[in-house]
């Protein structure tokens, strides 16, 4: 609600505004996303899920591409390259707990946390770009 009614994250406003209002609450936004989707995961391992029949592995990486598609549309839509951040970095401290667990499934996992990882840091780049050309397009030149 905070990201709509601020309307965050827009790149017409001041670098002041983006760096003390928006780039904190857009850094908030994606954490609550991620531990949203994490504390949906303790509960249901918590509650002792059978998953429907479905492996672990299975559902972690369901968890892992939820977090990965819910953070490209903001990043996208809401024109938010911060919020993708945040996903990066959990994929990344994922991958790091994967690679000491030597789960079954770890492989996979970290396989696709990098993936992710990727693609996440290629649409923050590429709304990076994008909002820095709607940016300029609303300075006046000079002339």
């Amino acid at each position: 609600l905070i990201h709509l009614k601020l309307r965050i994250f827009s790149p017409a406003r001041s670098f002041s505004s983006r760096l003390f209002t928006q780039f904190p609450l857009s850094i908030y936004l994606g954490w609550i996303c991620i531990a949203t989707v994490a504390n949906i995961s303790a509960t249901l391992v918590g509650l002792q899920w059978t998953g429907w029949g479905f492996s672990e592995g299975f559902w972690a990486l369901l968890m892992l591409l939820v977090a990965t598609a819910l953070t490209a549309f903001l990043v996208l839509h809401r024109r938010n390259p911060y919020i993708g951040l945040v996903t990066v970095w959990a994929l990344y401290g994922i991958n790091l707990k994967h690679q000491e667990l030597n789960h079954p499934s770890s492989p996979n996992i970290i396989t696709f946390a990098w993936v992710g990882m990727g693609f996440l840091i290629v649409l923050v780049l590429l709304q990076v770009y994008r909002n820095y050309l709607q940016q300029r397009r609303q300075i006046p030149s000079p002339d």
